[in-house]
């Protein structure tokens, strides 16, 4: 299979993606499959664990995040270009600077699968003719054509049938996944606050506490089964970390102050444990299982 550099493109937000090939010569092309392959080993180098992304986990410098692609379609386009690269047009340079790159990408056959190298891309990689000047002949020339320059990391890689990558925030940026972990909405944070688990006095009140944390934590918990659990099997679970749950026929009682609505969401959300040593209480930011 020939391998190719290919640009992924979205003109704007709402814009589908279109995928180009990025014309190379051969010396270049050969140097930037180099580059691309030297980056994935780096990449995916001295990862000893995988962990299915949800939202909730950020990963140390041993670790990678995964998301299955069948979550996000997008990706088939990655993979039907570097199949079948005559089906993808050449890049119009003229129109380079406003064909909206969002990444840049190699793929290349692995183990009977398609591994495809991801790197991220921005407009500040796109050098300004009228300001940018290299060295020739040791002078500085100023730089009449077209160029760009290519990041010094991935920022993905589609392997088999999951797309690993270490920044959900870079990721989203490449590709569309704002789905998969996206804010609840007015009305359904709205009608959380109405669930008949709880007691809520006001849900507009509710409404003006929900800010940008509790309305991920809101989808988070209504995407799971959490609201479904009986009232005494979290009375049961509140007790066990010594968590102070208010709770009166049957229904836990909403709090009016965010803060002690984060504290509620977080315990529902299983974000709060008790270490069996000191039994001390800890937040944490980690949703993965063990």
């Amino acid at each position: 299979m020939t391998r190719n550099l290919f640009a992924l493109c979205r003109e704007h937000k709402e814009a589908p993606l279109v995928i180009y090939r990025v014309p190379l010569d051969e010396s270049t092309l050969s140097s930037v499959i180099e580059l691309f392959d030297e980056q994935k080993n780096a990449f995916l180098g001295n990862i000893d664990q995988e962990i299915p992304y949800n939202g909730m986990y950020k990963p140390d410098g041993s670790q990678i995040l995964t998301i299955e692609i069948t979550q996000c379609p997008e990706i088939n386009q990655l993979q039907e270009a570097v199949s079948n690269p005559v089906r993808c047009d050449d890049i119009d340079t003229r129109r380079f600077a406003d064909l909206g790159i969002k990444a840049l990408f190699i793929g290349q056959p692995a183990q009977g699968n398609i591994q495809i190298s991801v790197q991220n891309f921005t407009k500040k990689q796109i050098l300004e003719h009228k300001w940018t000047l290299f060295l020739n002949n040791n002078a500085f020339n100023r730089l009449t054509d077209l160029a760009f320059s290519l990041d010094d990391k991935l920022s993905a890689v589609v392997d088999n049938n999951e797309i690993k990558f270490k920044s959900f925030h870079i990721l989203r940026a490449i590709i569309n996944i704002g789905h998969l972990f996206k804010e609840a909405t007015e009305e359904e944070t709205r009608n959380f606050a109405m669930n008949p688990i709880f007691s809520c006095a006001s849900a507009d009140d509710f409404l003006k506490q929900a800010d940008e944390p509790i309305r991920k934590m809101i989808s988070f918990i209504s995407r799971g089964n959490i609201l479904n659990i009986d009232i005494i099997t979290i009375e049961t679970a509140a007790k066990e970390i010594d968590f102070d749950i208010q709770i009166r026929n049957d229904k836990i009682i909403m709090p009016h102050e965010k803060k002690e609505i984060k504290q509620l969401l977080s315990f529902l959300n299983g974000d709060i444990y008790k270490a069996p040593i000191t039994q001390d209480r800890y937040l944490t930011n980690s949703k993965r299982k063990i």
